[in-house]
């Protein structure tokens, strides 16, 4: 089997697939006509003096068809707010809660931890704001305690205008990030531009976390398709790069010191046994080089020992 792997570098100036655990996470549909997203429940605290009304925004949906609006006719503090709950939750484990907000006017989103026997629940504030200049997301790791239960997330506005919510998201980080490649028609072209149409059919893995920071998003993203044929496997990264003039692009061709450059990597585990592994590597300059380890043991088509060298399968890519 041959592995083609096609780099597209964008340079720009600007996940995978968890299980959310939020329903209509998007903020669409509203079934019961009381402008709360279907699954989720709107809150006036009227005795503290709040004063609002929901409905679902279709002009200003970042996503889907609709945001989440909340009008706060208010401007003493007091909340509107839309929730779910429960969120199931297990102990002693991180999850990473994420939402989109458009704000004219003041904002915060709030996690609540709720624990066995009858201990307090725990709030974080996962963010608060005034006025945004379009849509900003907010993300933060929360570390459940040894009796954590569930969550309750409360997406509110504590004073006087409008706030649009949007894609929000609790996602439990230790779950293994899944994403089924669907089978193309036709080849791609092997040339660093994935604008065919074929590529639309892709599936998309984004939403990369900084490696060992307990699931914070990357602050610069990377997006990748992938998808096979009958003869090989195909996949197409997309990164953004604000500082264009000090990447490390190194030489073009094949060479081992593509990996002190600005590279994108591939880990395949071609026997599925978890433990041996294809490791491929691409600069952006073009350069590109490959390993191979069986098990414990460590074979390239530059040195190797015990039973001999391990073949690696032919490959090819462009940037």
């Amino acid at each position: 089997m041959r592995t083609a792997i096609p780099l597209l570098v964008l340079c720009i100036t600007a996940a995978w697939s968890h299980t959310n655990l939020l329903p209509n996470e998007s903020f669409e549909n509203d079934r019961d006509g009381d402008g709360v997203a279907d699954s989720w429940r709107g809150e006036v605290h009227t005795h503290e003096g709040a004063r609002g009304s929901f409905s679902l925004d279709p002009d200003a949906a970042r996503t889907g068809n609709a945001a989440q609006r909340i009008d706060n006719a208010a401007n003493n503090g007091a909340w509107v707010r839309v929730g779910y709950e429960p969120i199931a939750a297990s102990p002693n484990t991180a999850y990473r809660v994420s939402f989109w907000v458009r704000s004219e006017g003041s904002y915060t989103g709030i996690l609540y931890e709720f624990q066995a026997g009858g201990r307090p629940y725990i709030s974080t504030t996962l963010a608060s704001g005034k006025s945004t200049d379009g849509w900003v997301q907010h993300t933060k790791t929360v570390v459940t305690s040894e009796h954590a239960t569930h969550f309750k997330l409360s997406l509110i506005t504590n004073g006087l205008g409008t706030v649009w919510f949007d894609d929000a998201s609790v996602i439990r980080i230790a779950e293994r990030p899944m994403l089924k490649a669907p089978q193309a028609d036709t080849a791609p072209a092997i040339d660093g531009r994935p604008d065919e149409p074929v590529w639309e059919t892709a599936a998309l893995a984004k939403n990369f976390m900084v490696l060992g920071a307990e699931g914070e998003l990357a602050p610069v993203q990377t997006a990748a398709r992938v998808m096979h044929d009958s003869d090989a496997l195909y996949i197409a990264f997309e990164c953004d790069e604000p500082s264009t003039g000090t990447l490390l692009r190194g030489e073009a061709g094949e060479s081992a010191r593509v990996w002190a450059q600005d590279v994108v990597e591939v880990f395949i585990d071609l026997d599925g046994d978890r433990q041996g592994y294809l490791h491929l590597g691409i600069s952006a300059g073009g350069g590109w080089w490959q390993e191979r380890r069986l098990g414990g043991r460590w074979y390239t088509d530059w040195f190797s020992w015990a039973d001999g060298e391990a073949p690696t399968q032919p490959w090819s890519a462009a940037a």
